[in-house]
């Protein structure tokens, strides 16, 4: 989930300052998922490791980082919402098409298609 997140558009001018990418490097070193070691200069590979940082509680190394983590944390609920929007859209769209193309098999029920607006509304 992670790697989906971190490569949002919405992360990709989030601001990598000189050197850096030692930071990211020494970051990395205490967090518990791995990254690509030759991307630690890379936007998307810093907001990995700042939402991995920030969810395993790591001390982030600077002010910057604290500033840079919450520009992230605002952002990523609207990625995660869209994500599970487009999910649950596609869902739809795939129950719709199965019901239209297959035939109902005799002595089985089909799945009965709902509303986007059900399905997003349902819990």
């Amino acid at each position: 989930m992670l790697s989906h997140v971190q490569n949002a558009n919405e992360f990709s001018e989030l601001p990598v300052r000189h050197n850096e990418d030692h930071v990211n490097s020494e970051l990395a070193a205490k967090l518990p998922l791995s990254v690509d070691p030759h991307t630690y200069d890379s936007s998307n590979t810093k907001t990995h490791l700042l939402l991995q940082a920030h969810f395993s509680r790591v001390p982030l190394p600077s002010a910057d980082y604290h500033t840079d983590t919450k520009s992230v944390m605002d952002q990523v609920l609207r990625v995660l919402q869209v994500s599970v929007c487009v999910s649950l859209l596609t869902i739809f769209l795939d129950l719709s098409q199965n019901q239209t193309r297959k035939p109902a098999v005799r002595g089985k029920a089909s799945i009965p298609t709902r509303g986007i607006g059900t399905l997003l509304n349902n819990k």
